[in-house]
């Protein structure tokens, strides 16, 4: 595991810590802080617009992020590597954000790692949970079956990478909730997914493969196949 040392050649890094919550903040602070962070605090993410590329790095809690901010984070990816702050609860609703991350922190879990994983952010290394790291032929293989998906399997997995739940989904369908139950479980058997939280991930990562194994005719709203 990388060991981030309390070295002067850390004291220039310059990272901001965005959340609502004051522990948290407090927290991170103190971690980074005692490594050699310049650490910058803000409670939303708009109050760094215009400093983005004066930072080294971004801790950005996402766990309820309006659209207007998850927005802001994308843009300001660009310019520095975006850290998220989340927690097992509000995973779904990261997963959207999952291609402008260079690493996630989990909250629910010790702190004393952030750290390690804004360091290597800093560095231009990426620190993403493993099953977003989908790659080689296993890879390859997922996105060929795509296409053995039908139509409104592919309106499900599309949904899925936005949190939304079975009710919701059965409600834009117009299927039942127990349909949108069965179809999620073929869906992970096809493409060889373990859970959910999995599907939306390479679902959110491999969003234009979906647009194309979908008809043009179902690009548009939920409607269910006639």
């Amino acid at each position: 595991m990388l060991q981030v040392a309390k070295a002067s050649s850390r004291s220039s890094l310059s990272v901001a810590v965005v959340s609502r919550d004051r522990s948290l903040r407090a927290e991170l602070t103190a971690h980074l802080g005692a490594h050699g962070f310049s650490v910058r605090e803000t409670v939303r993410v708009s109050e760094l617009i215009g400093c983005w590329g004066e930072l080294d790095a971004a801790v950005v809690d996402t766990r309820q992020q309006s659209a207007e901010g998850r927005t802001l984070i994308a843009e300001a990816a660009g310019e520095c590597p975006i850290v998220q702050a989340v927690d097992n609860a509000h995973l779904l609703s990261a997963v959207g954000l999952a291609p402008y991350s260079s690493g996630w922190i989990f909250i629910d879990a010790d702190l004393s790692d952030a750290p390690k994983i804004v360091g290597l952010a800093t560095s231009g290394l990426c620190t993403l949970p493993r099953p977003i790291g989908f790659r080689g032929e296993l890879l390859r293989r997922r996105l060929e079956r795509l296409e053995s998906l039908s139509q409104l399997e592919c309106r499900i997995l599309s949904g899925l990478a936005t949190g939304a739940t079975d009710r919701m989904l059965a409600d834009r369908l117009r299927v039942t909730e127990s349909d949108i139950k069965f179809l999620c479980r073929r869906i992970l058997r096809r493409l060889g997914l373990r859970n959910r939280t999995e599907a939306a991930v390479f679902t959110a990562l491999y969003v234009s493969k979906i647009a194309q194994a979908e008809p043009a005719q179902m690009r548009d709203g939920y409607g269910a196949t006639r």
